[in-house]
């Protein structure tokens, strides 16, 4: 799979085939029985397991997307593959739950410096079905806390940073956008933006986001892959101890730790100066300062990785990008907007500047 791979997307056209010499200089990857071919192999070594199950890069068995091959092709899609659907759909493969680690976190940042994330195929077009991106999926949302109640055994917090920044730079913007079919395709679509009847056109009117329009269907699976993972972890509040472990193991697992990725999330988490700060503070100023031991058990006082994570994605994404992510994890991983809403409010109600954007998330969800 790897030559085939590097045949197709890195080698010269002129050392393969015997072609125009206007077409030295690119990929075989254009040549219609090139693209029979590597389907045929995708078909056969990747998909060919037992109930059609998909190999996402990594073990158990031999690696065919090492993390060398797929900083080249990360490239090779944003610039002479012009996006190309069939290497974008090996590429998906590498941000799937069972994926090796280090290949997931490399593609991810690949793709986000290249501003290419928005290239991947939505999740109806991925190689293997949509558990193997995002997991067993709850029934509905009354079955969310068992569903959704285990931590994820990959959970890796490098790439929860990493996905955490995207969201708030705007590298996400194009990838959440519904794709053009979503509304035509799933009549009970509806914006959340609206009352229940009123249409698109209504949300269209109000000047929000297309991408709240349809909150189950993004037009890339990166987006469906950050939606699910940060909504899976930070809304969700059984999650939180199983993140915790992972983040005080420290810069020893997970890549960096998460803490440097985190940006303006858990680095400084008990210094009161990053994101979660107006949490710690709004916390420690109820219990007074009777002694000038309270100021000291105060600075102590450290702020769960959760809370700094969700007021540093409050404190610096859009407004728009936070309610996506509210109302993807109702309709993706039943966790229900207004216990989501109540988490935000809760981890965000110890700074008037946090608990305004808090608001204006509220209304785009429907719920002010």
């Amino acid at each position: 799979m790897q030559a085939a791979l590097q045949a197709a997307y890195l080698f010269r056209a002129g050392e393969m085939l015997q072609q125009d010499v206007d077409e030295a200089g690119e990929g075989s990857w254009r040549d219609p029985r090139v693209r029979w071919g590597l389907a045929c192999m995708a078909q056969r070594y990747l998909c060919g397991g037992r109930e059609g199950q998909v190999s996402p890069p990594g073990p158990p068995g031999p690696e065919w997307l090492p993390a060398a091959l797929a900083e080249r092709l990360v490239v090779c899609l944003s610039s002479s593959c012009f996006g190309d659907p069939l290497l974008a759909a090996h590429l998906a493969l590498a941000l799937a739950r069972g994926a090796n680690p280090v290949v997931r976190l490399q593609v991810w940042n690949g793709l986000a410096a290249e501003s290419a994330l928005h290239l991947l195929p939505p999740l109806q077009r991925c190689l293997g079905p949509v558990e193997l991106y995002l997991g067993q999926q709850p029934p509905s949302a009354t079955g969310a806390a068992s569903a959704a109640g285990g931590a994820d055994p990959g959970l890796d917090p490098a790439l929860l940073g990493a996905v955490q920044r995207s969201l708030v730079e705007g590298d996400l913007e194009r990838a959440m956008l519904p794709p053009p079919d979503a509304v035509a395709a799933d009549p009970a679509a509806e914006p959340c933006t609206a009352a229940p009847g009123e249409g698109a056109s209504a949300a269209a009117a109000s000047g929000v986001s297309p991408s709240l329009c349809s909150p189950n269907r993004c037009s890339s699976v990166a987006a469906d892959v950050a939606l699910q993972l940060l909504a899976h972890t930070l809304l969700h509040r059984e999650s939180w101890p199983a993140l915790e472990r992972v983040w005080r193991r420290g810069p020893g697992t997970g890549g960096n730790g998460g803490g440097a990725a985190a940006g303006d999330g858990a680095g400084d988490r008990g210094s009161g100066s990053s994101a979660g700060s107006g949490v710690a503070d709004g916390n420690t100023g109820e219990d007074g300062g009777a002694s000038a031991g309270g100021e000291a058990a105060s600075a102590a006082r450290v702020v769960p990785a959760a809370v700094a994570l969700l007021g540093g994605l409050v404190r610096s994404a859009p407004a728009e990008a936070v309610a996506r992510l509210v109302l993807y994890g109702e309709a993706r991983c039943g966790l229900r907007r207004e216990e989501s809403a109540a988490v935000l409010a809760q981890t965000c109600a110890g700074e008037t500047a946090l608990r305004e954007r808090v608001r204006r998330v509220l209304v785009l969800c429907g719920l002010v």
